[in-house]
């Protein structure tokens, strides 16, 4: 722990929440020597905890002849919560001082200190002295030198009327009367630092009063010496005593507002000789239990306090430091816990402690605890605001003054006047600078003894000054008080974003500090003018409504382009006078307006194939809208290729005085779109109109892709257009010669048919021979360069793919392929491979199928047997020659098949009664596909079908076949039947809505129509080979009426009778027609062709064509390597619609591409691959039969 010297000044600060900041301007000795180590620092005081972020400067408050700077001999950062400026030697030290302390919170307090040399020659009775307003006080000095010799100084000002005098008196302080007052006998003396100087503090409210500037609240007791803040009414607590009214002591070695900080930690003595200065009122005083000037001396009994200034009232006396009793009670009169409370206060005096002074009219007693007088009534000379008489009441004009106005408006000038007794208004006169009296127009009260006086004039200053007069008193108004009118500093112009016929204007808001005049503000003006005009016109007024915004903008429209002008927003505040001046302006010009009309173009010539020159025509000067002479910066070019989607290339082609250009770089013989624009100084010109232009032709460049097919005795040539063609092909020319022998050499013209791709058969060949083969192309212009060479030699070849494959027949098991021969001839066809794999099929326990062989010699059709009814096969055909196999065609059909739809969707009579009518809503139940059915519920091949049919007139009728080749969207000018919904047979809904209105697999579940006969038909769709095919059971269909419940029937009991004998009757018919089915049914397929209702064509076991002629190898087990000549999976395929003559290449858009691309991936790779195993072939089945085909 440390020791505070004796010669340290310290500040020390803590932040309180709330309240102000702690600080403690602690000087080490109060009377310090001019001599020795001296230094002055800023501590956090309160508890031990530094205030973080509080920062302390020095300074003085007045230059007592002893110097203006401070003394500085080092700075010193002591700990983390003390600064310390060290003060060098000499006579400067002595002088007033003040410590800022300046917290991170933003919270800063200033505190002063009085050094008064020890070696003083004149030394005042103690430092600071603080009285309240309207209070008397004395001020003494004690001196060894002659007191006639004395001179005083109020705050550096002489004071020639206390010359000779060791005491002044000050009667009914005042605020400017505080300050530092010092007393010397001469200059030397005052140079040398031994004269004396203290600092007086007047509290702005009378005694017992805050609340400044009317001081209408009381203050609180503050004990033991305490002062009330007049602005805050809180207690100032003197040092070493702490609460909110300073009730209690902190003993004599601690002090700071918590009593947080201690002289030493070791030594009970170690604050003797030191002094600390506190926030105003207080001042400056010894530790508790410290007294005199030096602040060395015990305090005597009966005394006790910070300088021992507090008077104890114990009998057996009491703590010097905190005044607590040391035993036996209190005096007589006395009470409360330190005996510091009198059971009454004298004549004259009230409050708890009798420390306020009693103003009542005929020295009546006043209020002890309020300080109320009796009625109110005060003594002469002082007057009252809550019965308290505490202000002062003698004849005096307190204050004349005008109402603060704008320059030139009408205001009130009005004198205050106090008396206790009141003043007549007729006692009071206001006269002007010639001594016209001024026509008083109104006077009132302001509590029981102030007048207030008004008088009306103009605030233009002209009857400067006015003085009001009462008796023998006069003040003066030289100066009356007027707004200056608001404006923006020059700093703070509009800013201006200008256009051609508009300008923005935009402004921050008024700013005070910042900008010019007073506020507050009220709204803004905007003016413009041009540059060359003298008046303003004004352009819009802006009410200020939201005080938070920050920014205006206005346009200002329907201006001349490329004119100059002033623009200017005036600050007016509240008032009829309170504009302010235009003198804060921006001047700019408006730009160039937009072009009315674009450049022409008249005209280009084309002199060489890659360019083009352009003529072009401009607009009049009024229509390019940029000076008066129409000035154009330079012109713009557009051009593309004409009648593509290709991006405009834009290019800057020339000045703006050019009326020619040369447009280069372009492709020969094309023809161009071209725009022209231009620009003026700011804007850009419309574009012209689309003038199309061609480029003059150019010879060809080489034709490409030059192939050669050579065949047994012919080749046949193919190539592509020359890119760029550069003009029109009028022919080719190939070149051909044997290859080892260029003599040979032959020329064949082309001139006919000439297309993008062209082939041309060179024929006449020798066998076996190589030839060579060039290609030319002729424009107009003439022959471009002969292509490169391609040799290739007669031979037998692969052959190209097989022709019109097609299906001619399908069915349940088979189908039935045609083909013809590949073209051109490459040699003797040996053999036409054919493979086929299944991809999907209706049933589940269709099982994975694939097989390759091949046919002997030049055959054109073969039949597939033996495959699995309602599946999708993908198909390969080529053709091999010696030489080798040629490309496949490829393509996807399939088997049909049939259902007993009967038995696949069983009707129940639970599900024909479940019908539930809601209006146009019929709710049903839906016959679920048969566990036994063996149709798969994933596969896409089928569809659950729902088909209404309907009376088309109020008579009830027979229900009538459905013809499904029209079966599609409800049509009411169609057949009476329609799809009303398609749905996946994978989770298929056990209930359905009819006429819900949604739509399902792509038809519209039609609203029924109420009253209307309906028969709905329940089935399965299929569209294996592109045409839809049917399958219900007609007989299971079920009629109703919409929106009727035809499930409550109020029948008689004959009607009753009558319906079950017919129902009878049916079903004996049911019974005999099933044993005639079951008899004619075919036990091998397991099938009844005559219960089948299949609407849609049927297929029967095709008979097995004879295969004498076909060698045919089937991949049924392990397989090393593809079987030659058997189709590969590399070739594209064709989907094959049986019910078309020829093939249809449906690659692009089948729904069986992606189901396709799938098991290609998988079970396809090169020519052919085959499952290696029975658990792979069955693994490859089952993943390739659940995999879904989207349509």
């Amino acid at each position: 722990m440390y020791v505070l010297q004796s010669w340290l000044i310290l500040c020390l600060t803590v932040s309180l929440t709330g309240a102000r900041l702690d600080v403690t301007f602690f000087n080490g000795r109060a009377t310090p020597s001019f001599s020795g180590n001296l230094f002055i620092a800023g501590f956090s005081a309160g508890d031990a905890i530094p205030t973080v972020g509080t920062s302390f400067t020095f300074g003085r408050i007045l230059d007592t002849d002893t110097g203006s700077d401070l003394p500085i001999q080092r700075y010193e950062n002591f700990k983390s919560y003390s600064r310390r400026l060290h003060l060098h030697d000499g006579v400067d030290r002595p002088g007033v001082y003040y410590c800022d302390a300046n917290a991170n919170t933003g919270e800063t307090e200033r505190l002063q200190t009085v050094l008064v040399a020890e070696e003083a020659e004149i030394k005042p009775e103690i430092q600071t002295k603080t009285v309240s307003w309207g209070d008397d006080t004395t001020l003494t000095m004690t001196t060894s030198v002659s007191a006639s010799s004395l001179k005083w100084r109020h705050n550096g000002i002489q004071k020639s009327e206390w010359n000779g005098q060791s005491s002044i008196t000050i009667s009914f302080a005042k605020t400017s009367d505080a300050g530092i007052y010092e007393c010397y006998s001469s200059a030397a003396q005052r140079n040398q630092g031994k004269h004396g100087f203290m600092r007086l503090i007047v509290r702005g409210c009378s005694n017992g009063k805050w609340g400044l500037p009317d001081c209408l609240s009381s203050c609180p007791t503050c004990y033991n010496g305490g002062m009330c803040n007049s602005d805050t009414g809180e207690c100032i607590c003197p040092p070493g005593f702490q609460g909110s009214n300073c009730e209690t002591g902190c003993g004599k070695n601690s002090w700071g507002m918590t009593c947080g900080r201690k002289c030493s930690s070791s030594n009970s003595d170690a604050c003797r000789r030191t002094m600390y200065c506190i926030a105003d009122p207080y001042g400056c005083s010894c530790s508790a239990s410290y007294g005199g000037l030096d602040c060395a001396t015990d305090c005597p009994r009966g005394m006790y306090g910070s300088g021992c200034t507090q008077t104890c009232h114990c009998v057996n006396g009491c703590n010097g430091a905190t005044g607590e009793c040391n035993n036996g009670g209190c005096e007589q009169g006395w009470s409360g816990s330190k005996c510091h409370i009198p059971d009454s206060c004298p004549g004259g005096f009230y409050g708890e402690l009798c420390n306020y002074k009693c103003h009542c009219k005929d020295n009546a007693a006043c209020d002890k605890a309020t300080g109320w007088c009796p009625n109110g009534e005060c003594a002469p000379g002082w007057i009252n605001v809550f019965l308290d008489c505490q202000q002062d009441g003698s004849l005096k004009i307190w204050a004349l003054y005008n109402v603060k106005v704008n320059p030139g408006e009408e205001t009130s000038i009005i004198c205050e006047v106090g008396r206790n007794p009141f003043v007549s208004p007729d006692d009071v006169t206001l006269v002007d600078q010639s001594g016209s009296e001024i026509t008083r127009t109104s006077f009132n009260s302001r509590g029981r003894y102030i007048l207030l006086t008004n008088y009306s004039s103009s605030a233009d200053g002209d009857r400067l000054p006015y003085t009001c007069r009462v008796g023998d008193q006069t003040k003066q108004l030289t100066t009356l008080e007027t707004y200056v009118l608001p404006q923006f500093s020059p700093i703070n112009r509009p800013d201006l974003s200008q256009r051609a016929t508009r300008i923005t204007v935009t402004w921050k808001k008024w700013e005070n500090g910042t900008d010019l005049g007073d506020g507050p503000v009220v709204s803004y003006k905007v003016y413009f003018k041009k540059t060359t005009d003298t008046d303003w016109t004004a352009h819009q007024h802006f009410p200020v409504i939201d005080q938070d915004q920050t920014s205006y903008t206005t346009d200002i429209t329907g201006l001349v382009w490329s004119t100059s002008y002033d623009f200017t927003v005036t600050v007016k505040r509240p008032g009829p006078l309170g504009e302010g001046s235009k003198g804060t302006y921006s001047t700019v010009s408006t730009m160039c307006d937009v072009p009315s009309e674009g450049p022409t173009i008249t005209g280009t010539t084309s002199n060489h194939p890659n360019a083009l020159q352009v003529s072009l025509l401009v607009p009049d000067p009024s229509k390019i809208k940029c000076d008066n002479v129409g000035f154009i910066e330079n012109f713009l070019l557009r051009y593309r290729r004409a009648n593509t989607q290709d991006e405009y290339i834009e290019v800057a082609v020339t000045d703006g005085s050019s009326r020619e250009f040369i447009v280069a770089g372009l492709h020969a013989f094309t023809e161009y779109e071209l725009m022209l624009s231009f620009n003026n100084r700011d804007e850009q010109s419309p574009w012209s109109s689309v003038y199309k232009a061609r480029t003059a032709e150019d010879v060809p460049s080489k034709p490409r892709n030059i192939i050669l097919k050579p065949a047994v005795f012919t080749i046949q040539v193919e190539w592509s257009i020359p890119y760029p063609a550069n003009g029109i092909i009028t022919k080719y020319v190939i070149v051909y010669w044997e290859t080892d022998n260029q003599a040979t050499s032959k020329e064949r013209q082309v001139t006919e048919n000439l297309q993008d791709v062209n082939m041309y058969l060179l024929t006449n060949l020798t066998y076996k021979l190589s030839y060579t083969v060039q290609v030319a192309a002729y424009t107009a212009p003439g022959q471009g360069e002969f292509s490169d060479t391609v040799s290739a030699t007669t031979a037998e070849a692969i052959p190209e793919k097989p022709r019109s494959v097609e299906v001619i027949d399908a069915k349940d098991t088979e189908i039935k392929l045609t083909w013809t021969a590949p073209f051109p001839f490459a040699g003797e066809v040996t053999h036409y491979g054919i493979s086929y794999k299944s991809i999907d099929s209706v049933f589940e326990n269709t099982e994975l199928q694939f097989e390759s062989f091949f046919v002997q010699g030049s055959v054109s059709d073969y039949t597939l047997e033996d495959l699995s009814p309602g599946t999708i096969y993908e198909i390969k055909v080529n053709a091999s020659t010696r030489i080798g196999v040629g490309e496949a065609t490829a393509f996807l059909t399939g088997t049909t098949f049939t259902v007993d739809i009967s038995s696949v969707l069983p009707m129940t009579e639970d599900i024909k009664n479940d019908m539930h009518h809601y209006g146009s809503i019929t709710l049903v139940s839906l016959p679920i596909l048969s566990e036994d059915a063996n149709i798969s519920k994933e596969t896409s091949l089928i569809y659950y079908v729902i088909v209404l049919e309907y009376d088309q007139t109020s008579k009830r009728r027979r229900k009538r076949s459905i013809d499904t080749s029209r079966l599609g969207e409800y049509d009411e000018t169609g057949p009476p039947y329609y799809i009303t919904a398609l749905l996946p047979l994978s989770g298929l809904p056990q209930k359905f809505a009819i006429g819900d209105g949604g739509i399902y697999g792509g038809y519209t579940n039609v609203p029924l129509t109420i009253g209307r006969q309906y028969g709905v038909y329940y089935g399965l769709k299929s569209e294996i080979n592109g045409e839809p095919v049917y399958y219900f059971d007609e007989s299971h269909s079920i009629r109703f009426t919409a929106g009727v419940k035809e499930n409550m029937c109020h029948c008689s009991s004959t009607a009753i009778i009558i319906v079950s004998l017919i129902a009878l009757v049916l079903i004996l018919c049911l019974v005999l027609a099933l044993v005639f089915t079951i008899r004619r049914q075919n036990p091998q397929k397991g099938r009844n062709e005559h219960e089948e209702v299949r609407l849609g064509k049927m297929s029967n076991k095709p008979q097995r064509k004879d295969d004498k002629d076909i060698s045919r190898h089937e991949l049924k087990g392990k397989q090393d390597k593809p079987q030659e000549g058997v189709p590969d999976d590399s070739h594209q395929y064709a989907y094959v619609n049986v019910s078309t003559p020829q093939s249809t290449d449906l690659t692009g858009t089948s729904k069986y591409q992606e189901r396709q691309k799938h098991n290609d991936e998988r079970l396809y790779t090169g020519l052919v691959k085959e499952p290696q195993s029975e658990s792979e072939y069955t693994s490859l089945s089952t993943s390739t039969r659940n995999t879904d085909i989207k349509y």
